[in-house]
């Protein structure tokens, strides 16, 4: 049997060659996959991506890898990280471009962020994240600790259980991650956030570790 590894999706979204990289400076392997019978071996799975959610699950349901990772994750409880993109498609749907269905592991909706007129959308740059409780995630950094954001969309949910951070952009306090159980998600991208972000997948590793054996 192949030893089990930290895997990867790319699904022509973007951003799985940075994520493996920042992993690599934490002497971390993953890989990278792209076909549902390499993820037979996850012992968790990332799904990060830039753009258009509709395209998203398009380019994950024509690889045949939407049900793959629904079942791992809901069945066999792999633990799972999705970032920007990747935690947006945890919800139930989106509306950008057309209402579209998600994976729907969280009560959540993913919607343009309605901000005062002065502040520029998409939202790009380093804010301050809050942290809400201890979450797992966080568990590496202090409070009001910097990340990059690149996002035009947010998650939008009257149950804030699973909300572990928000961060304040405009008149807004936007969800910027999420953790239920084993499914993480961030809005911002640590593969782009430096030391703080590398502490986050530091995290998620460590979480991994200590549930799997990979």
């Amino acid at each position: 049997m192949s030893k089990k590894s930290i895997t990867i999706i790319d699904y022509n979204m973007g951003n799985a060659r940075s994520v493996q990289n920042a992993l690599k400076k934490l002497n971390v392997e993953a890989k990278i996959v792209s076909k549902p019978k390499s993820l037979e071996n996850s012992c968790a799975i990332i799904l990060p991506g830039v753009g258009s959610f509709k395209q998203a699950v398009e380019n994950l349901k024509a690889k045949r890898l939407f049900q793959e990772i629904n079942t791992l994750v809901l069945d066999k409880h792999i633990p799972f990280l999705g970032i920007c993109l990747g935690m947006q498609l945890i919800a139930q749907d989106s509306t950008e471009n057309v209402l579209t269905k998600g994976f729907g592991w969280i009560k959540a909706r993913v919607r343009r962020m309605d901000l005062e007129q002065q502040y520029r959308l998409p939202h790009v740059g380093w804010n301050q994240i809050e942290k809400r409780g201890n979450p797992v995630l966080l568990s590496r950094i202090e409070n009001h600790t910097n990340y990059y954001f690149d996002h035009m969309y947010a998650f939008s949910c009257s149950n804030l259980s699973p909300v572990s951070s928000t961060v304040n952009y405009g008149n807004k306090a936007i969800i910027s991650s999420i953790e239920d159980g084993h499914i993480f998600g961030t809005q911002f991208h640590p593969e782009k956030s430096q030391l703080n972000g590398l502490r986050v997948l530091k995290a998620f590793t460590e979480f991994v570790w200590s549930n799997q054996q990979c």
